[in-house]
């Protein structure tokens, strides 16, 4: 959308902004493009993936790569030139990057730029505090684990609170350094956690050589089975995420059965 205001041609199948846009071009009887297909559906995405392949070589063969080379005494590709023009006339009064430009400078570039001042201010002391703390985190990081997960009870009535209980050993890391977390949810056939929620579990003793009691309740809102683990995040208010490649240690999953108010559990 926003290569088309500079006359850019595009080539692609017909979802997203392109269909609309086609069927723009198709309306006036203008060449505004190039469409991969007929905006068919398939079950198969390999299949899918042949289809498409072909049809683009064919384009690419046919019609793209002649009138972009296909050149008069001048050098110009009068034919690739036309299909610019008619792109633009009909397009650009249509659509504009207006809104996509003022969302990435609000959500984006902005942001950034704060980011990046708060982080300069007083000679970059929370810059470095962040420095100092990532060293600090990938120093640790091979020695943390979740050795011990509680919650004393196994079957539990629907509408229940769960009070989960995990003991974490940080080394020399504190709580403030991490985000310790339930990750929660309904347990489908195979055993895998669909829909997951996170909730986050509170420090709650220090009992010493580097270890910490961390506790939390889950709310059983749902009747079957459910299951959870806990997992260990590095956490930093100035970091832009708790997701550092290779920073993440869970501890072994548990499954929680919640029966329905009927005395037959449903699995």
């Amino acid at each position: 959308m926003k290569a088309q205001a500079n006359g850019v041609l595009n080539v692609s199948s017909l979802d997203g902004w392109w269909d609309e846009a086609w069927q723009i071009g198709l309306d006036a009887g203008a060449e505004v493009g190039w469409a991969i297909g007929k905006g068919e559906s398939y079950t198969d995405p390999n299949h899918q993936d042949q289809i498409e392949a072909e049809a683009l070589y064919e384009l690419l063969e046919r019609e793209i790569v002649p009138s972009f080379y296909e050149r008069r005494a001048d050098g110009l590709p009068r034919k690739w030139i036309d299909r610019m023009k008619t792109s633009i006339i009909h397009l650009c009064p249509e659509f504009n990057m207006h809104r996509m430009v003022m969302q990435y400078a609000g959500e984006y570039y902005f942001s950034t730029h704060r980011r990046n001042s708060l982080l300069q201010s007083d000679y970059a002391a929370r810059s470095r505090n962040l420095a100092s703390w990532r060293a600090r985190i990938d120093s640790a990081w091979p020695r943390l684990e979740v050795r011990s997960v509680s919650n004393g009870v196994g079957e539990i009535p629907l509408g229940d609170h769960v009070q989960i209980s995990a003991g974490v050993f940080l080394d020399s890391l504190t709580p403030e350094d991490v985000s310790v977390q339930i990750f929660s949810g309904r347990v489908d056939a195979s055993g895998e956690i669909k829909s997951p929620e996170i909730t986050p579990m509170l420090s709650k003793e220090n009992e010493g050589s580097g270890c910490y009691r961390f506790e939390a309740s889950l709310h059983t809102d749902k009747s079957g089975f459910f299951g959870y683990a806990i997992r260990i995040l590095p956490h930093h208010p100035d970091a832009v995420t708790d997701f550092i490649p290779l920073r993440i240690t869970w501890a072994a999953p548990t499954a929680v059965g919640a029966p329905t108010p009927a005395p037959t559990p449903v699995m």
